[in-house]
């Protein structure tokens, strides 16, 4: 069965959409790389410090995973506004 011209349209917008998160997640990615380095040699972060950290980071995230497949609550990281 051939797509519509709507569902055509839909796709197109789809995969522009994608191509669209895929720019701004180099971007982000980009900057973020860049921060940590010079953070790194100016000696404001010692990689050590920022490894432990995001292994901390992702642990804590495999926890709140198992715990959402057993609870139908979220708990995701949030900034502290306070």
């Amino acid at each position: 069965m051939k797509p519509t011209r709507s569902a055509a349209w839909d796709q197109v917008q789809t995969m522009a959409q994608i191509a669209d998160l895929k720019e701004s997640l180099y971007r982000n990615t980009l900057a973020l790389s860049a921060l940590i380095e010079l953070l790194v040699e100016k000696g404001i972060l010692a990689p050590e410090d920022f490894h432990r950290k995001t292994a901390g980071l992702e642990r804590e995230d495999e926890v709140y995973a198992d715990m959402r497949r057993y609870d139908s609550s979220t708990v995701s990281h949030s900034v502290d506004r306070s």
